[in-house]
């Protein structure tokens, strides 16, 4: 991945490790940026609800849509 670099060369992630990684680490701090971006502006959710069996039982897609001035 980062062959410059002798830590990098020895990372491995596995399908436990990555999954621990975006819930506990970065999920939160984009559910903090998210907040702080939407907290003084009008927004609209948006959900899915496609007719796929894995989607249906294992997770909801929700979509933020709002005007960014930055």
């Amino acid at each position: 991945m980062f062959p410059d670099s002798k830590i990098a060369e020895a990372f491995a992630c596995g399908e436990k490790k990555c999954a621990y990684i975006v819930c506990f680490c970065l999920a939160p701090y984009f559910r903090n940026v998210l907040h702080d971006k939407i907290s003084d502006v009008d927004f609209v959710l948006l959900f899915d609800e496609s007719l796929n069996h894995k989607t249906q039982n294992k997770q909801m897609d929700i979509c933020v849509r709002y005007f960014d001035e930055d």
